[in-house]
C-alpha cells in the first residue's frame, strides 16, 4: 500500500456505469488512483460513496482526508443516460416559463427522420416523434422572464410556483424539474423557484 501525503488531491472524477462505479482521484503532482465499487440504480450515491471510500485507500487515507483538499469534481454517468434512453425511472413532472410548455414535445429533428430516404425527409408528415420523457399532462408553466443578458424582466410569480407544484403531485408527479430561460446567465429565478416548490412539498406532506 502506498502511503502518500505530501501532495493534495485536487480532482475527483467520476464514471458511473451500468455494472461498475469509478472513482477517480488526482493529485497536484499529476498521480492519480481509482476505486471501484458495483452501481446500485436504486441509490446511486451509495455505489459512488464506496468507490470513493476504496480510491484514496490505496494511499493510506480517507474520504475525510481528501475531500477538504479538492478543487473540482467532474461526474460522467452512463447509468443516467442508461435511464433517459430505456425511459426508466420517476415520474417526472416539469416547470418551465409559460407559453413554452409544449416546446419539448417537437423532439430533436435528426432524431425524427434519422435513416430515411431524402424524400422522406423533406416531408413532415413522414417524421416519427418519440413520446417525450415528460408529457404535456406533467408539465406546467409559471410567469418569469429573464433576457439574454441575465437581467430579470418579469419576476417570477411565487404564487403560481405553488399552484402548480400542487397540480404536479396531483397529476402523479415523482420529481419536478425546474428549467427556466437564461438560467445559464442567471439563475436567481431558478432557485427561487426550488425553494418555492421544496416549501410546497413540505406543506403536502405535512
Amino acid at each position: 500500500m502506498e502511503v502518500q501525503t505530501a501532495s493534495r488531491v485536487e480532482v475527483m472524477g467520476i464514471d458511473a456505469g451500468g455494472t461498475m462505479t469509478d472513482t477517480f482521484f488526482v493529485r497536484a503532482d499529476g498521480r492519480f488512483v481509482v476505486g471501484k465499487a458495483q452501481s446500485n440504480p436504486v441509490e446511486e450515491s451509495l455505489a459512488i460513496f464506496n468507490s470513493s471510500e476504496d480510491a484514496p485507500a490505496h494511499w493510506a487515507r480517507g474520504v475525510d482526508d481528501v475531500y477538504p483538499e479538492l478543487a473540482t469534481c467532474v461526474y460522467s454517468g452512463t447509468a443516467m443516460l442508461n435511464r433517459v434512453l430505456s425511459r426508466k425511472g420517476l415520474r417526472v413532472g416539469l416547470i418551465c416559463n409559460k407559453g413554452f410548455e409544449q416546446i419539448h414535445s417537437m423532439g430533436c429533428a435528426l432524431q425524427s427522420y434519422l435513416g430515411y430516404a431524402l424524400e422522406d425527409r423533406i416531408h413532415l408528415n413522414t417524421h416519427r416523434y418519440d413520446e417525450p420523457l415528460v408529457p404535456v399532462s406533467r408539465t406546467r408553466g409559471v410567469t418569469e422572464r429573464t433576457d439574454v443578458q441575465g437581467k430579470a424582466v418579469i419576476p417570477l410569480r411565487v404564487e403560481e410556483v405553488r399552484q402548480v407544484t400542487r397540480e404536479l403531485v396531483e397529476a402523479g408527479s415523482e420529481a419536478i424539474v425546474i428549467c427556466l430561460l437564461q438560467s445559464h446567465k442567471n439563475e436567481s429565478s431558478e432557485q427561487q423557484a426550488r425553494d418555492v416548490v421544496l416549501d410546497e412539498l413540505a406543506k403536502l406532506k405535512s
